[in-house]
């Protein structure tokens, strides 16, 4: 039977009072007649119509792929997707077992999982902010000392980092010491000056800072309060050789400067570092300020026979 004439016939019989016809097109065709009248001639006219006479993949590929096309899911993931919560087809998009985490997110506990992390965002967050805003102001607290110098400037952090360098070289110099401890020691040697500021030797003789008070308030209720205020107290007491050595450090850093100032030409600089060198209070920081004090400041750059000191316009340059 041809398309045209089954289409004739459906429209005579859909056009036709209840009846037996009526029974049986619209009864009796949802069982095995409708299966084979309508369903089967459905699949012949789709291939031909829609599939095949287009050149184009037979009607169940078809239908899947034009499904896809238009955004849908297949209908069998349709079927497996619709109880799936949005979580579990996002895992099953990626490749990954519902609930895994993907191999390229690192699965660490301490980031991801572990709820110590979000109490320590809420307790400790904004207060490890605050501590470290307080250090950076050291980059705005000046040294006073230079005052009555009359010559050079710096501010507290630079010398803490200077500090810090200078305990480093001394912790290699003696071996036998506990080198993390020197310098955590001396990297906050100085932190109570945030509150306090930097009190000089004349400062010092009408004003009284209450640097130890300043320093515990910073660190109050930090989760590393404890480690700070029990290296602190043994800087205070000065009888380890890591406390000893952190003195000399920041005595050392000063002893730079002076000398550099001394070797351009102020006099002040010499006085000054004579009663520096006697603050000292090790073998290896005696031995490190000798060194310092024969060194000239600009040795580390300028070697006065160099050829590029007397002719800056290299050879290489001019060909």
């Amino acid at each position: 039977m041809t398309t045209s004439n089954f289409t004739n016939k459906v429209g005579q019989v859909a056009g036709q009072t209840p009846g037996p016809m009526h029974d049986q097109a619209l009864g009796q065709m949802s069982g095995p007649m409708q299966d084979q009248a309508v369903g089967q001639l459905s699949v012949q006219m789709h291939d031909q119509v829609a599939g095949q006479m287009s050149g184009q993949m037979p009607v169940q590929m078809h239908d899947q792929a034009v499904g896809q096309m238009s955004g849908q899911l297949p209908v069998q993931m349709q079927d497996q997707t619709v109880d799936q919560t949005p979580g579990q087809l996002h895992d099953q998009a990626l490749g990954q077992t519902p609930g895994q985490m993907p191999d390229n997110i690192p699965n660490d506990a301490s980031i991801v999982q572990d709820h110590q992390t979000l109490d320590f965002d809420c307790a400790f967050g904004p207060k490890i902010a605050n501590f470290l805003f307080e250090a950076a102001s050291l980059k705005r607290t000046p040294r006073t000392g230079y005052q009555f110098l009359g010559r050079g400037h710096e501010n507290v952090a630079e010398h803490s980092f200077g500090a810090v360098v200078m305990a480093y070289a001394l912790a290699k110099i003696v071996g036998k010491v506990d080198p993390l401890k020197l310098l955590i020691m001396t990297l906050f040697h100085d932190l109570g000056e945030a509150r306090c500021g930097d009190l000089n030797y004349v400062n010092k003789r009408y004003v009284t800072a209450h640097e130890e008070e300043a320093f515990s308030d910073a660190i109050k209720d930090l989760p590393f309060q404890e480690e700070l205020s029990s290296i602190r107290q043994e800087w205070c007491l000065g009888q380890s050789l890591e406390a000893q050595l952190g003195a000399d450090a920041d005595q050392l850093d000063m002893m730079l400067e002076l000398k550099r100032l001394a070797t351009h030409g102020w006099a002040q600089a010499e006085e000054w570092l004579f009663y520096a060198q006697k603050r000292l209070k090790t073998e290896a920081g005696r031995l490190l300020a000798r060194s310092l004090l024969k060194a000239d400041p600009d040795g580390w750059w300028f070697h006065k026979r160099d050829e590029l000191w007397v002719n800056p316009t290299r050879k290489e340059d001019c060909d």
